[in-house]
């Protein structure tokens, strides 16, 4: 046992002289400042005062998503406010369809399945306005008002149930009620 210490200590003396006797040397830092994430109180304390002001979305300044918003926002307001006219059921499905057919080219949505996570993502910048979320308010009040998914291309159902927040089968206040689906 005494033989193996022996050897181990001149191992390290032979190795210590042959790096030229390195001395380590001590330098005085300042301590590294203590990040920390706020605690559950300072959260709760914080969304208790309102939080933080909502940082605004800004427009996309593209005019032709723009009418397109405009128009869909417009028919779907008109249909929410007017279920059993023909015309506004008939002008929302319309608005609704252009827009929900935009939505689909730009993340290139169709009747199954999406066109990638990278398209996904750029639909969802191009579509995440203010006015995007007014339009998905208003249409997802249309659906519940009597809109249905069977009224548009099957083509276009997935960007639909995006565009709906996920309405698609409202109860119409006009005419017989449907029957349930089997």
């Amino acid at each position: 046992m005494l033989v193996a210490i022996m050897f181990m200590a001149g191992f390290a003396v032979v190795g210590w002289i042959t790096r030229g006797s390195p001395v380590p040397v001590l330098v005085a830092r300042a301590p590294a400042p203590v990040v920390s994430a706020p605690t559950f109180t300072e959260t709760r304390e914080e969304l208790a005062r309102g939080g933080p002001p909502p940082k605004p979305q800004p427009s996309d300044d593209d005019a032709q998503r723009n009418a397109l918003r405009q128009a869909a926002l417009q028919a779907a307001t008109g249909f929410s406010l007017s279920p059993c006219d023909a015309g506004m059921k008939a002008a929302a499905i319309r608005d609704i369809t252009a827009y929900a057919r935009e939505i689909a080219d730009k993340s290139g949505c169709g009747r199954f399945m999406c066109g990638g996570e990278a398209r996904m993502e750029m639909a969802t910048r191009l579509f995440s306005t203010a006015l995007d979320e007014r339009v998905r308010e208003q249409v997802a009040a249309a659906f519940e008002v009597g809109l249905r998914l069977d009224d548009f291309p099957p083509s276009l159902r997935l960007a639909l149930l995006m565009v709906s927040k996920g309405n698609g089968d409202g109860q119409s206040p006009c005419g017989k009620p449907r029957e349930a689906r089997r």
